[in-house]
């Protein structure tokens, strides 16, 4: 009898950035689509100084607006902790933000995602192999250097990292390689200084522009997802969930990746 073939299971979250409610026309059992217009719906939104247009569809022209910078669907992700909460979710939340018109809020979420992208990258290697970048040399107990760092510095010094990779162990080579060449994709690269570039200047300068602040969310938010999407493609096929090898490693240590009892 042939040995049966070990599985794996991941749990995970669906669509994580589907919002049914106001991407699709919900109907009553007479076949009449229900009214969302209601009093909360406008207080929540900042829809501008020509409020008569139909607050709900002034949401779905947005969603669809930002739906059209996703190149792909985010159909399911690993349902871990960290990740949800520091990058899927505030991704998300970025993206009701821009729907509603909060379009500071969509640039600050975005700014605070990228950011958290790029940390997680340094997370992957062991501490031994980023001991070598550390420029920080007086940390309190429990800092971590590259996260007292700007953004800005961060970015700059991906490419560095990619260059030292045979400081690395062996049994880290394999992932590691993969991850350099994404790290210095230059598109990745440009859309994390955009997007740092938007998020301090609307923050930080009173004087900014804000003329294009509605354009600007959008477009912040589009690369945002593009950067989130190049260091973490997720897609199904016949056989299970695909992982990049980078991001498998990291969810075997943190036991989301588990055996299947069949």
């Amino acid at each position: 009898m042939d040995k049966q073939e070990e599985q794996e299971e991941c749990p995970l979250w669906v669509q994580p950035l589907l919002m049914p409610s106001l991407e699709h026309d919900i109907k009553d059992y007479t076949g009449q689509i229900f009214n969302f217009e209601n009093r909360l719906i406008q207080e929540i939104c900042t829809t501008g100084d020509d409020c008569s247009e139909d607050v709900i569809e002034i949401i779905k022209k947005k969603i669809k607006q930002l739906e059209s910078t996703e190149s792909v669907k985010l159909f399911a992700i690993p349902n871990e902790a960290v990740f949800l909460k520091k990058i899927i979710w505030p991704l998300r939340h970025a993206k009701i933000e821009c729907c509603l018109n909060h379009n500071l809020g969509c640039i600050a979420l975005c700014g605070m995602v990228c950011e958290m992208v790029v940390v997680f990258i340094y997370d992957l290697f062991p501490p031994a192999f980023l001991s070598h970048f550390n420029n920080k040399k007086k940390l309190k107990e429990g800092e971590i250097f590259y996260e007292k760092w700007r953004q800005s510095e961060r970015i700059n010094k991906l490419s560095e990292i990619s260059e030292k990779i045979d400081l690395l162990p062996n049994e880290d080579k394999y992932w590691a390689m993969s991850l350099f060449e994404k790290m210095n994709n230059e598109k990745f690269v440009y859309n994390l200084k955009s997007v740092s570039q938007k998020r301090n200047s609307y923050l930080h300068a009173l004087s900014y522009d804000v003329t294009a602040l509605d354009n600007d969310a959008i477009s912040v938010y589009g690369m945002t997802f593009e950067v989130v999407n190049h260091i973490f493609p997720f897609w199904a096929s016949d056989k299970g969930m695909y992982f990049p090898a980078y991001f498998e490693v990291y969810l075997r240590k943190k036991g989301i990746i588990s055996k299947v009892e069949t």
